[in-house]
């Protein structure tokens, strides 16, 4: 937390005095990666995006003030809550991204809001969400409000589709500098490790 060092002084030799300004924001870097496990990814993207986690898991192995968060989402029956619905697999470490399976079915709006909400209340200085899906994607306006305000924030938030033809809902969401299109998952690999790179080694100087 920051401090008033005068009141940090008056509350040391009288007592009763509030020192404490406001929590200071961790300095510290993290990439959030939502994937979607849906059973179309099943035909090698689901392969190729779990060698683009394991990837960033080991390039930022032990590097301090480092986070990645990868989420798997789906729809499906989760065993932990016994009911059916939209499932959140959170992954944190690189023996878990074998995990990732391609079952269920696109929760993309669900899943979306939910990693927004995850990566707009972490505590790091620079934070970078990448949205990765092989579905059909419908505006929502709320949405994309909700992007134009962590953009304002300084995160950036970027959305990856697998497909052969582009989406202009797709676009309309993340904006055109942040919307990549391939059609399939092993083409955006290399080029998406580079980016986060790069935008790690600016965040650091």
């Amino acid at each position: 937390s920051d401090i008033d060092v005068d009141q940090y002084i008056r509350n040391q030799v009288e007592g009763g005095h509030e020192f404490l300004l406001s929590d200071v924001e961790q300095k510290g870097f993290a990439v959030v990666i939502g994937v979607d496990e849906s059973g179309s990814m099943d035909n090698g993207n689901i392969d190729s995006a779990r060698k683009l986690c394991a990837t960033l898991y080991k390039a930022f192995d032990g590097m301090p003030n480092v986070d990645i968060y990868v989420f798997g989402w789906t729809t499906g029956y989760d065993d932990a809550t016994g009911k059916s619905g939209v499932i959140m697999k959170k992954i944190t470490k690189f023996s878990e991204v074998g995990s990732l399976r391609a079952t269920g079915g696109t929760p993309f709006l669900e899943a979306t809001y939910f990693l927004a909400d995850f990566v707009e209340k972490l505590p790091h200085s620079k934070k970078l969400m990448f949205q990765i899906t092989d579905g059909d994607v419908y505006h929502d306006k709320a949405l994309a409000h909700y992007f134009s305000k962590l953009r304002k924030a300084k995160i950036d938030v970027t959305g990856i589709q697998i497909s052969w033809c582009k989406s202009q809902s797709m676009i309309d969401l993340f904006g055109k500098e942040n919307y990549i299109q391939t059609e399939s998952m092993d083409r955006i690999n290399g080029a998406m490790t580079k980016t986060i790179v790069s935008k790690f080694m600016r965040c650091m100087k």
